[in-house]
């Protein structure tokens, strides 16, 4: 018990660890620009099934104040764009889905009018974008040539982007830099790539910026400890199936059934809800786990449910009536050969009388165990609720002492 809850709070410790580590700092490489625009980034929502990312931008200035009586009578003005993945030029213009693009806009515009005399900007200036999201693999080519499962819990995205700030006066590009990445998303690992592109001209550069997210330690953890618990049902549950094979007298009882079958839609449901697995029965990990164990524990139950029914019709604790009955006609003859005063006393039966005192027929003893009250109070009624066989033994000690030989029968 101390070991299992020792393993229980190192697993909590590292998987909560993460959680309370600062957003790190990103800056983009040296080069020979001059930064005049920078943006600080923030994952809104990862979205594996639609294949796309939202992130938040937050553009600032490197230089925290504006010279305003420089640029009063010369506003300066950037552009701040967002590269397309594919570029237009790159389309086959031939195809019949192909159209003209519009230029690409930016997605902000920096000018100092909005600064000077007074600063207009609002507190937080941002700029929300949803771009698409790239799976890879260590083999490319297979979502190509055939129908693959998804690699959850191990499955990797990549999100590239491409920035840069152009200066309308001159046409010139430059880099800028992202200083700042945090992440409001859950379940996801996010890590960072920049390195500098050529622009068209000599001295033009683009940032590339490439985020990989890959499922956090503890989504990972979770997902896995799930499938060893659903395994570990599994075969104990083989080994109750096993046991009662081999010990086949030994009694089954409902519990060794009932709570793994409750199991069974209990995995069912966690399936469902593993964070962030797609819908349906479509990863690598449902063909070694989920399936397999609902298909082994489906069978069992329903092997274990006939086992148990085929026993109790086999070996049915009560006797039938036919014998109870046989039982007390052995004890009468056996404790009184001769003639028993407890003749009259089983002939008073519900008022029913038998006109021969040594008679005793089996279907009047058999309507008659299903009486109300007996006359004679050494024979116990019906309303003792008493089996078969208890009636049989109780009649038995109320006749032993009256029983005697009667005197036309004496030796």
């Amino acid at each position: 018990m101390v070991a299992l809850v020792t393993f229980s709070g190192l697993v909590t410790v590292c998987t909560a660890a993460p959680s309370f580590v600062k957003p790190k700092s990103y800056t983009s490489p040296e080069g020979n620009y001059s930064t005049e625009i920078i943006l600080s980034a923030e994952t809104v929502s990862i979205d594996p099934a639609a294949r796309t990312i939202t992130m938040d931008w937050f553009p600032q200035l490197y230089t925290p104040y504006v010279n305003c009586s420089a640029v009063v009578h010369a506003p300066v003005i950037r552009e701040v764009y967002m590269a397309r993945y594919v570029p237009p030029e790159l389309m086959d213009q031939s195809s019949p889905t192909w159209r003209q693009e519009d230029p690409p806009l930016p997605i902000f515009i920096f000018n100092t009018d909005d600064f000077c005399p007074t600063y207009t900007w609002p507190g937080a200036v941002s700029v929300r974008t949803v771009t698409k999201l790239f799976p890879t693999s260590g083999k490319p080519y297979d979502g190509f040539l055939s129908a693959s499962l998804t690699a959850y819990p191990e499955e990797r995205y990549e999100a590239p982007f491409q920035f840069y700030v152009r200066n309308p006066d001159s046409g010139r590009l430059r880099a800028l830099t992202v200083y700042n990445l945090t992440s409001s998303t859950l379940g996801f690992d996010i890590s960072i790539s920049t390195i500098l592109v050529a622009g068209p001209r000599s001295e033009d550069q683009k940032l590339q910026f490439t985020m990989h997210i890959t499922r956090s330690v503890s989504v990972k953890l979770f997902v896995y400890s799930a499938v060893v618990m659903s395994w570990l049902v599994t075969l104990a549950f083989l080994t109750i199936i096993a046991a009662a094979g081999v010990y086949s007298s030994h009694t089954i009882y409902a519990e060794m059934f009932v709570v793994p079958i409750g199991a069974l839609f209990a995995f069912a449901s966690i399936r469902a809800n593993l964070p962030g697995a797609p819908d349906g029965f479509g990863t690598i990990l449902d063909t070694f786990s989920i399936i397999p164990v609902l298909i082994i524990m489906s069978l069992s139950s329903f092997i274990l449910l006939v086992a148990v029914l085929y026993k109790r019709i086999k070996y049915d604790p009560s006797p039938p009536l036919s014998s109870a009955i046989g039982t007390l006609l052995h004890l009468r003859h056996s404790t009184c050969p001769y003639g028993c005063e407890g003749d009259t006393a089983i002939s008073s039966i519900n008022g029913v009388v038998i006109d021969t005192p040594n008679a005793f027929h089996v279907d009047d003893a058999a309507s008659k165990l299903n009486g109300k009250q007996t006359t004679g109070s050494s024979v116990p009624s019906s309303d003792t609720h008493l089996g078969p066989v208890e009636w049989a033994s109780s009649y038995h000690g109320a006749t032993s002492s009256s029983c005697r030989l009667s005197e036309s029968d004496s030796i």
